[in-house]
């Protein structure tokens, strides 16, 4: 039986033949190919003697070309078959050296399988096998390739071609759980995959991806390891599988079961996925990766596992201080177990939550007071109920809002506790609930955001990734202003860092109203709220930055806070409007001072100036709003809360 698992050894032999001068010209041309198995092993059949040979009618094909360069299109170097006949290689014509000069330096490429016609060198499409439940149709995907530059020499020493897997094997081991059904048998295994990639010959790389998704029936091995019901393999192109594809489907009692993951499965690995049949789901329990090479079926001891986070675990970002930390903490809400391998689909939503807040003045200016820690939450479904549809989703934290997206909440109570029982800095007495900003990323598709806060200055914000998009029905901003082509991340920059942490009011209008005087503001609250807005214009508290070089943006527009008049901002548009990553002059200042406030130092006006940065990565002011452009909509205003909670 063949094995898929292993990389081929040719040695490919220059012979010269002493039969009369044409003769002679002829034979010291020629090629001949022989197979070699090397403690390597090769892609195929594994005998009892633990030897590795070559199958019978295995085909290949070989170029020969100058160093570096394109192989030329002739009937002795171009694209030549072999094929193995059980004891040798066999060409189909010959093969040939493009000089016979000794020192002669050759380029010989070898691919599988075997192409009569080659499309494009550089980018020759390979087509994906769907039916990979027996072996042959399982190793027909096995797309390898291999260049060495060889040395002509007087005895014409054979030369070593080592290819390598270029596709990706996916092993799958499922076991039952305690409450699984131990009786019932898989009665179908699909994997949904693309299903053409291209191979560039010269370099020997896997680029372009595509075609339609297909559905392919893997191998099932005779027998699984221990512990296992059953061992599924496949051969993929490499690719990135989002969690938006049911990535593997299992039948069983006539029940479909799909399996959801975000991955990137790269050129020549091999990923073993460990999964676990219980109360009607699949869940992964482990995943293993490992170069895909060797002749012997890889089980669990020749990987080196990933790490996957548990409940409750502390993933440091950044740590910068013991004393006096400003301390940012991230969570998710709707991640389950699956979500949580190392680098796994958790930590890069995290992560880039992360680098858009930290990578946005001042932020990133004053990135080295920050501590960072991500932690590990644990949900048993994936999503936040939706109060619209009724459609209720088992969450750690219970996100939940309407289709309006203005109603969001957590069970704080359960934030709380969660961060005072796991947040390094609070649990070593450096700091406090009320002094830690928690930023809750919520795996929904909907689009919103919001910030609950407390006098105290207890905080936390929901931010959901969105993936669906934002509607686009909004067309607020100031004279067409409110332009953003950004993703969920903005959200998290104007809930997490404008709202949750810097304790900005919203600049943004939405009513044709004047600010009503009978609302009290919360400037005075024991932690600050909404200095970045202001109802009095003689007393205007960025004053000191107007008329400034540097700070010509700077001035009275009327609007925010939802309201249209009677209040005012400091520029015509900033982060607080349109979620855009930009920070108004003022909104930097509050910032900075509250960094500097937890770090228990002094703030300077002087040194802010000397460091602050006014970048918009959105551009200019624009006043018109752009073909095609996504527009922001506003997201729920803050929620201030006096007592505590």
């Amino acid at each position: 039986m063949k094995n898929i698992l292993s990389v081929i050894i040719l040695f490919i032999a220059f012979i010269s033949c002493e039969k009369g001068e044409e003769q002679a010209n002829t034979a010291a041309k020629r090629m001949r190919i022989e197979a070699g198995i090397t403690s390597l092993h090769s892609r195929v059949s594994s005998l009892e003697s633990g030897d590795y040979v070559f199958d019978k009618g295995d085909e290949i094909g070989v170029f020969v070309a100058a160093k570096r360069q394109l192989p030329v299109r002739k009937e002795e170097t171009w694209n030549i078959l072999h094929t193995y006949s059980g004891t040798e290689w066999i060409a189909e014509k010959m093969l040939a050296w493009l000089s016979q000069e000794t020192g002669t330096q050759n380029d010989v490429i070898g691919y599988y399988p075997y192409k009569r016609d080659i499309e494009d060198f550089y980018a020759e499409p390979f087509t994906l096998s769907v039916f990979q439940n027996t072996i042959t149709g399982l190793q027909k995907n096995d797309v390898m390739y291999g260049k060495v530059t060889a040395t002509k020499t007087l005895s014409n020493d054979p030369v070593p071609l080592e290819l390598s897997h270029k596709f990706v094997q996916l092993s799958l081991n499922i076991a039952y759980g305690d409450e699984g059904d131990v009786v019932a048998e898989i009665e179908e295994c699909n994997i949904r995959s693309a299903s053409v990639a291209k191979l560039d010959l010269m370099r020997g790389t896997v680029g372009e991806v595509g075609g339609e998704i297909v559905r392919i029936k893997p191998y099932l091995y005779a027998s699984a390891p221990e512990g296992y019901k059953y061992a599924f393999s496949a051969i993929l192109p490499p690719q990135h599988i989002s969690r938006s594809m049911e990535f593997i489907e299992i039948k069983i009692n006539n029940q479909l079961l799909v399996f959801k993951t975000d991955i990137d499965l790269k050129s020549g690995k091999h990923y073993t996925l460990h999964l676990t049949l219980n109360k009607g789901k699949l869940e992964l329990t482990a995943l293993f990766v490992s170069a895909w090479e060797g002749g012997i079926r890889i089980t669990d001891k020749n990987y080196s596992k990933v790490k996957m986070y548990q409940h409750g675990e502390v993933i440091p970002y950044q740590v910068n201080r013991t004393i006096n930390p400003v301390t940012l903490v991230f969570v998710g809400d709707g991640f389950t177990t699956s979500h949580m391998l190392e680098n796994g689909y958790y930590d890069q939503c995290l992560n880039k939550a992360i680098r858009a807040l930290m990578g946005t003045a001042p932020y990133a200016t004053y990135s080295h007071y920050f501590n960072i820690y991500k932690i590990a939450a644990v949900s048993e479904e994936e999503g936040a109920d939706n109060n619209s549809t009724g459609e209720m989703k088992n969450t750690f934290f219970n996100a939940q809002w309407s289709d309006n997206y203005g109603d969001m909440s957590c069970d704080y109570d359960v934030v709380f506790d969660f961060v005072q029982r796991y947040c390094p800095d609070i649990q070593s007495g450096a700091t406090d609930i009320d002094r830690v900003a928690i930023i809750v990323i919520v795996n929904d598709a909907r689009y919103g955001g919001i910030c609950w806060t407390w006098a105290s200055g207890r905080s936390y914000c929901m931010c959901p990734v969105s993936f669906d998009g934002a509607p686009i029905s909004w067309r607020g901003g100031y004279e067409g202003t409110g332009i953003n082509t950004g993703d969920w991340t903005n959200t998290v920059v104007h809930e997490g860092g404008g709202h949750c942490f810097g304790k900005l009011l919203d600049e943004y209008s939405t009513y044709l109203q004047k600010f009503p005087e009978d609302v009290i503001t919360s400037h005075y609250w024991p932690v600050p709220v909404g200095w970045n807005l202001t109802v009095d214009t003689d007393s205007i508290p960025w004053q000191s930055f107007r008329g400034k070089p540097g700070y010509e943006k700077v001035g009275l527009y009327e609007g925010g806070g939802g309201y249209f008049y009677g209040i005012w901002r400091s520029e015509l548009i900033s982060c607080m409007i349109d979620n855009r990553f930009y920070f108004n002059a003022s909104s930097r200042e509050l910032i900075v001072k509250r960094i500097k406030s937890l770090a228990g130092e002094s703030y300077s006006l002087e040194e802010f100036m000397s460091k602050d940065s006014d970048y918009d990565p959105t551009g200019k002011e624009n006043r018109t709003v752009t073909a095609g452009a996504r527009v922001m909509p506003p997201t729920a205003p803050p929620v201030l809360i006096q007592r505590i909670p």
